[in-house]
């Protein structure tokens, strides 16, 4: 689990976690868990994602276009995400190589 979870996340450069366990067919406890491992090495970075719209010169189009301004949580810093924040409202991203 924790090597599809990188190659998805290399892959995709930032998703959701409902949209990767739904792409690794696996129910979302096990990609959390997946995720968290990866976050505490430094490997993953949480940003959640807040309802503001996005100001028109500051978005790319990315597939997260609807939700901006991303708040970074990572294990440096503050932690991990706490389980209850854990949904579509989070993207996560590989950060190293």
């Amino acid at each position: 689990m924790l090597t599809r979870t990188r190659a998805a996340l290399q892959r995709h450069g930032e998703t959701t976690l409902p949209a990767l366990a739904a792409e690794l067919a696996c129910d979302r406890e096990r990609v959390e868990a997946a995720l968290e491992y990866w976050i505490q090495r430094g490997n993953v970075r949480a940003d959640e994602l807040t309802d503001a719209a996005c100001a028109p010169t500051s978005c790319g189009g990315c597939p997260l276009v609807a939700r901006c301004a991303p708040r970074s949580h990572d294990a440096a810093t503050s932690g991990s995400v706490p389980p209850a924040r854990r949904r579509a409202s989070v993207s996560y991203r590989w950060v190293t190589g």
